[in-house]
Parts: C-alpha cells; structure tokens; sequence
C-alpha cells in the first residue's frame, strides 16, 4: 500500500510569523522623523535595520537620535544600539557627491506587528502599548513612533492609566479634558520642506512616522499611562476571497479530529529530543479547516506533495497570485488573521488515527501538535484514487493575531 509517511521525516514543517515588508524613502540630506512598522526580532540593532540601507560611517555620512523622556532631551546612537517600535528617531544621510535618497527596509526576517489583546482595548484584534513619561506637574514630552505599515486615525487612540483612565481606558479627547488633564489630544508630525504639521480628530497616523505627544500635569499622578494604537481594521480580512466550494467537515469528524489532537497535547511527551508538557486543548477554526481542505484537494489534484502549492488552477490561492502559495496565502484568503501558524502534511495513511499518529512519532511534527504557542486548529482530508498516494492530508494550527 502507498505510503508517505517517511518522507514527512525529510520535509521540515512550516512555523512562521507573518513576514513585514516595508520601505520609506529618506532623502538626501534631510531630517526625517521616522518609526519602525515591523517587528525587527533579533535583527534590530542599528547597523541591522538601517546600516543596510544607508552607506559610510556612522557619525560621519549619517546619523540617528532618539530623545530620552526622562531628561527631555536627544541622544545620539551608535551601530550596536538596539532601536525598538514605539519610538521615534532622527535620521539623516549626507552624500556631496551624489544627491541621490536611499530607500530604507526591515531586515528580511521582520514579522508583521503584533497586538495585546485587553479589556482596556477598543479593538478585538487587539492594541500595540506605548508606555508614556510623565512628571508631576510638569508637561512632558515624548517622541514615539507609529507602529504599524497601515495608517490609523487618531482619534482611534486610547490612554490606560491606574487611575480614572484604567476601566474603561480614555479616548484622547476624553484624556485632554479638563477635569483629567492627562494627555494632550494632537500630535506633532515633522515634514521635510514644511515643518511640524499637527494631527487631531481623524487625522492619520501613518507607517515610518515618527510623532510627538505631550503628557499633561496630572498623567503622573494617575500612574503609568500608556497609548493604545488598535491595530487599524484594514490589516484585518474578515471575508474569504475564494469563490471555489468548499464541502463542510461532518461534526463527527470535526469532534474526532479534536479528541485525538487534545489527547495528544494534554500528556506530556517527547518530540526527539525536544521535551514538552502538556499544554492546553486547541479549539475548531473553520477558517483553519478551509485552508487545509485547498492544500489537501491540491496535493491530491497536482499529484504533488509539498507544503507549497502546486501553483496550478487547483491551487487555488496562488493560481490567484500568479505564483505557487505558501501557507500564509492560504490562511489569507479564508480571512485569517494570524499571529503564527504550524503546518502537518501526510499522503497514504486510510484512516485519521494512522495520520494523527504519523505525526506524533515525527519530531518536527509532533512539536506543532504540542506547541503551546496556538490555539486552533484545522484539518481535512481528500481522496483521489488516480494520484500516486490517495488519500492526503493537511492540519493547520495557528492563533489568532
């Protein structure tokens, strides 16, 4: 009997975050006021993020200054300096021999921004947290940066304090009231050429910019206030953009999927050589379930067996982008907004046990069953009989973002 089960051991399972890509073009000798709009990861020194992009020597062809809130005051950085999301910083280049801009990117390991889910948070996707300095009586300033690669209105923006802001947070309008008198309710955006522009109401936030927002004299007393940025909606596909059919999953096999998967998971095991305890029980995603029924019928249609699509008309995701897709197209196009995800593929087993167990006994793969990292989980299974292996398989585990 056809099997593929072996050759899982010789394909490594997808885990990944959302890859970011983003770039903003930094003039010739100009001051710009940027921010970051990925997750650098570990790549986020300075010579890492910017070093790439902009030739010669630090100090001298180019510079970057953030501003320390605790003294009000600039500090220049040099290449080892880590520079983070959530702040601002000057930049500038000179070249007097070419006055032409450099283009500036993430490092190719940057991950798209996440979101802290709270109830303080006005959006159920969640809110990237900006911690504030504040002064007793004093005004403050603070230079932060936007953190997203899609714009945002400001007056989307909350303040969370431990005081009247904590529950519910404040909207900045509500901050900038007299009675609390927390947190201006503009900011200051620096534009080459014109200077400092000021936003409010639904003025935009928008990616790579660097801002201004001034903390007033009772944000101390309140206790540590933080801006809450929503991850802005258009990031967010709700809707699936696929016309093909897609057959629903019978509930027994839903609930069997679910008892062998969570069995699994609440005993602790070995995975190789990695070791795990038990973790908790993942829940149903249709939307999981959707992308690992395209991948299954198209292993089983092309005849192939990859965790890449055929990039044929069966693979209806990348036929779509002109390209063979990859699990975060999939994922996409049933409206998954993800945080992370794991991918198992099998080919030849009959039954779901001898699936399921397959990927237990392979290590790379019974670390996606045990990673304690998700929380949903979809699977399906097609049958072809005049492909090579009959029967294949797709289990797609993630988190929402």
């Amino acid at each position: 009997m056809k099997k593929i089960l072996l050759s899982l051991l010789f394909l490594a399972p997808t885990w990944a975050n959302a890859v970011c890509n983003s770039t903003y073009t930094l003039p010739n000798n100009e001051w710009h006021l940027i921010s970051l709009p990925c997750t650098p990861g570990n790549n986020n020194t300075v010579a890492d993020v910017l070093g790439d992009d902009i030739s010669g020597t630090l100090g001298e062809d180019w510079a970057i200054f953030k501003f320390d809130a605790t003294i009000q005051s600039y500090k220049s950085l040099a290449s080892t300096d880590v520079v983070e999301q959530g702040r601002g910083y000057w930049v500038i280049h000179y070249n007097e021999t070419n006055d032409s801009s450099v283009e500036l990117d993430m490092p190719p390991s940057s991950t798209a921004t996440g979101a802290e889910q709270s109830a303080q948070c006005s959006s159920e996707n969640g809110c990237f947290n900006i911690p504030l300095h504040a002064s007793q009586n004093e005004i403050q300033l603070n230079m932060l940066g936007y953190p997203y690669t899609n714009n945002h209105a400001w007056n989307t923006t909350q303040i969370v304090t431990n005081g009247s802001c904590q529950s519910p947070a404040c909207t900045v309008n509500q901050a900038s009231s007299d009675d609390k008198n927390i947190l201006e309710n503009k900011v200051s955006l620096y534009v080459a050429n014109q200077g400092y522009i000021t936003v409010n109401n639904s003025g935009e936030l928008t990616p790579w910019s660097g801002f201004w927002v001034t903390t007033l004299e009772n944000a101390s007393e309140e206790g540590q206030p933080q801006l809450l940025i929503p991850i802005p909606t258009d990031s967010v596909i709700d809707e699936p953009s696929t016309d093909h059919p897609i057959p629903e999953i019978a509930e027994i096999d839903k609930l069997n999927i679910l008892a062998l998967i969570n069995q699994a998971r609440s005993q602790a095991r070995s995975c190789g050589s990695s070791s795990f305890s038990a973790v908790p029980a993942v829940t149903w995603s249709n939307k999981l379930y959707k992308a690992a029924y395209e991948h299954s019928q198209d292993l089983a249609i092309s005849n192939t067996f990859s965790h890449s699509g055929s990039g044929t008309e069966s693979d209806w995701s990348g036929f779509a982008l002109n390209k063979q897709s990859d699990v975060s197209d999939r994922l996409a196009t049933y409206g998954y907004n993800w945080n992370s995800y794991g991918e198992n593929i099998a080919a030849g087993q009959r039954t779901l046990e001898d699936a399921i167990q397959g990927w237990i006994d392979s290590p790379g793969h019974c670390q996606n069953i045990m990673s304690s990292d998700v929380t949903e989980i979809g699977m399906a299974k097609v049958i072809n009989s005049s492909s090579n292996y009959e029967y294949y398989w797709t289990q797609v585990f993630s988190r929402q973002r």
